[in-house]
């Protein structure tokens, strides 16, 4: 490849309005690759054939696809744009619209009528929903973009990017993907029917270093963290290590000074955002404020962070939001982090290079494709002039694998998800779901999927036979009860649509083969006796759902109420049923969970909303559908399993804003004057729920004294504003 000396703008053969976009995008002078890539790009148009363009992060690829997609828009054609992250759609959204919205209207999947605009941009997920769907709405489109398509190597997401660029290749539509690196580079091309384009590190526009931080034995990441680093995301491979490492650090900034954390002098601090204005923008974007969100705000005050799956969606936009205003200067995330993530950051320390796996019940190293994604959030083109990747190793030989693996980049060669049986099924199972249903129309789909390509590509005179294939996955399926032949094709069986439909609702992945022994589990019985049974079965078989429990007191008294009460150790998913059962759905603080029972029990929040989902959207609809009578209360115990409050407080779930913890200090405060008001505690005894005792003090005090006395009474999270929403949903109640 050429050097990285600037090409003068007059040397690009620029369209019309390119130079208005360029200016824009606040380019002055483009570089030798990216002139390449805008001369392959259009040569690949002529040639009616896609473009695989593989190079590192922050090299300014995306620049030449956006004056390509601006060539399409002008001469009357219509473009789809895939992002892997729902995060990314919006940001995508305005840098299209900003830089191509004079001439091109731009719209996002959901949105009315944007399949009508001249760019449509979505997830990966979004896209290949719809599109399977929806097929004709690909008639009027030519170009699809797959950015960040190096998640075709995730086992789980890369699932959806094959199976929207099959869709893709299927209805002839031109695929320009745009990847870090990615093997077998000519192979992948190939299958989307495309030109591959290589640039290496010298493409690279914001030069990175790379360093090995070695720690010592009882050492950890936080101990080698310094404030010339900033800002620095540090990337750890368990959501429980990114919060204790960001809780660890929080409180070395509170008792270490300054002058020994390394300060560099003449930088003037930053001001630091208060608890009030965290839970202030927390609660205006309609998150439920509980101790998590708290513990999480103190952090942010000292300028830390944690940021995973786990944690809610609006909190994850408005951590990534003060990470680039910098007001938080150290960010510890997982992998979510990794993927399409633009921001200022200087330093990336990558914590942990080996991971454990829950199938093999090892642990191993990270590939290196994931270490390059982690690394190239460091020096973004735009934010930096450069970047340092430290990556942390405790031992010779993991300092032997950084470099000689990662440092060399040594990339893995790309696999297809689909050759494991239950990514397979799932597939058969979705193009069946939305009326691909012939054996005919699932060997299309199949021989157009880079499993089918890749298979021929490693055995040359034995190419893959997809028929025998087909024949076996549809055979298992209909012996796990999802579809059955007939005249016409396939069909789901009843079954088969609540599993289709429940799959659609979550983001777990729960293999298919989960779902038949619940289901067949539920049959076995004429009824469920207790809502608490419900979700001792459930926790049985849906594997994601189980917090893992790590030794120490909490787990040993676990074993302890089993073995007095069972004369028994408990089953692995029993661990996450006593917690859910029997500290959740009480109303126990987090933080007390977890100081009784171990960091590993405070993920119960996020287990218990999927649990929650599988119970209404899955055990519900099976039961009713096999004629398993449930018990009277199971609604109102998997509304308690998603909240975690008692039956009494549920029913205030119902006026917005008002969640777990809110309602559960109005309760507790309820409970306190109570004791020394006699009608309020006699209605206590009597009232079942918290909305009746609420409703007899509104008419007994009057509004005004009621506002007064709520006030007076403190109430952590429940200021004027709720107090108001309190109010009128109380005056609605007594109405009606």
């Amino acid at each position: 490849m050429a050097g990285l000396k600037q090409v003068s703008l007059l040397s690009f053969s620029k369209g019309k309005g390119n130079d208005e976009i360029l200016d824009k995008a606040g380019i002055d002078e483009l570089k030798p690759h990216q002139e390449e890539i805008i001369r392959e790009l259009r040569k690949c148009k002529e040639d009616n054939r896609g473009t695989l363009i593989s190079a590192p992060t922050s090299s300014g690829k995306t620049i030449p696809v956006i004056l390509h997609i601006s060539d399409y828009i002008r001469e009357g054609g219509r473009v789809i744009y895939a992002v892997p992250l729902k995060a990314l759609v919006n940001e995508k959204f305005n840098e299209i619209k900003k830089l191509l919205g004079d001439f091109a209207v731009v719209g996002r999947v959901g949105e009315e009528d944007a399949w009508k605009k001249d760019i449509v941009v979505g997830t990966y997920e979004q896209l290949y929903s719809h599109l399977l769907r929806s097929p004709d709405d690909f008639k009027n489109f030519s170009l699809i973009i797959l950015d960040d398509f190096h998640v075709l190597y995730d086992k789980k997401r890369g699932f959806t990017v094959e199976k929207l660029a099959t869709l893709a290749r299927m209805n002839n539509i031109r695929i320009v993907a745009m990847s870090a690196t990615i093997e077998p580079l000519d192979e992948i091309a190939e299958w989307i029917r495309g030109e591959p384009l290589k640039y290496g590190k010298e493409a690279r526009t914001v030069p990175l270093s790379y360093e090995v931080l070695e720690l010592e034995k009882g050492e950890d990441v936080v101990d080698k963290i310094r404030e010339n680093m900033k800002p620095c995301i540090i990337f750890c491979s368990k959501k429980q290590e990114a919060e204790s490492r960001a809780q660890k650090l929080t409180e070395k900034l509170k008792s270490t000074s300054l002058s020994l954390f390394e300060k560099q002098i003449g930088k003037k601090e930053k001001r630091r955002l208060n608890v009030q204005e965290i839970l202030g923008e927390f609660d205006r974007k309609g998150v439920n404020i509980t101790e998590y969100e708290e513990e999480l705000s103190e952090c942010i005050t000292k300028g830390v962070a944690w940021h995973h799956s786990d944690v809610d969606e609006r909190v994850k936009d408005l951590i990534e939001k003060w990470y680039n205003e910098g007001y938080i200067d150290f960010l510890f995330a997982t992998t979510t982090l990794a993927y399409g993530f633009n921001s200022p950051t200087r330093t990336v320390i990558i914590a942990d290079i080996t991971r454990w796996d829950r199938d093999t019940r090892k642990s191993d190293f990270i590939p290196v494709y994931e270490w390059l994604q982690m690394a190239g959030r460091a020096g973004r083109l735009g934010f930096s002039e450069g970047g340092v990747v430290y990556t942390c190793v405790r031992s010779e030989e993991q300092r032997n694998v950084v470099e000689s693996k990662y440092h060399a980049e040594r990339v893995e060669e790309c696999e297809s998800s689909m050759s494991e049986d239950d990514f397979f099924r799932k597939a058969i199972l979705e193009l069946i779901d939305a009326g691909m249903n012939t054996d005919k129309r699932i060997k299309e789909f199949f021989l157009n999927t880079y499993y089918y390509a890749r298979g021929k590509r490693k055995i040359k005179w034995i190419p893959p036979d997809i028929e025998k294939e087909i024949k076996e996955h549809v055979k298992a399926l209909h012996k796990l009860g999802l579809i059955l032949p007939t005249h016409a094709g396939y069909k789901l069986t009843d079954f088969g649509k609540i599993t289709a439909g429940f799959l659609q609702k979550t983001h777990r992945w729960y293999e298919l083969s989960e779902f038949s022994m619940l289901r067949e589990d539920i049959k076995s019985r004429d009824e469920i006796k207790s809502s608490s049974e419900a979700i001792v079965i459930t926790l049985r078989h849906l594997k994601p759902l189980r917090l893992e429990p790590s030794e120490g007191k909490g787990k040993n008294k676990i074993d302890d109420y089993f073995k007095q009460r069972f004369n028994r150790l408990p089953e692995y998913y029993e661990y996450t049923a006593y917690i859910v059962l029997g500290e959740w759905i009480k109303g126990r603080r987090i933080e007390n969970i977890e100081k009784d029972y171990g960091r590993w029990a405070i993920y119960v929040k996020s287990i218990a909303e999927d649990l929650w989902k599988a119970l209404k959207f899955f055990f519900k609809d099976v039961a009713e559908f096999e004629k398993v009578k449930l018990p009277k209360d199971f609604d109102l115990m998997v509304d308690r399993v998603k909240y975690g409050l008692s039956s009494y407080e549920v029913p205030l779930t119902e006026v917005r804003g008002f969640g777990r913890e809110r309602i559960h200090q109005l309760y507790l405060r309820i409970k306190e004057v109570a004791k020394m008001n006699k009608r309020l505690g006699e209605r206590l005894k009597v009232d079942r729920t918290i909305i009746d005792t609420l409703a007899w003090y509104f008419k007994e005090r009057g509004e005004k004294q009621f506002k007064e006395d709520l006030k007076k009474w403190k109430i952590k999270y429940v200021g004027e504003k709720m107090i108001d929403r309190l109010v009128e949903f109380l005056k609605n109640k007594l109405k009606s």
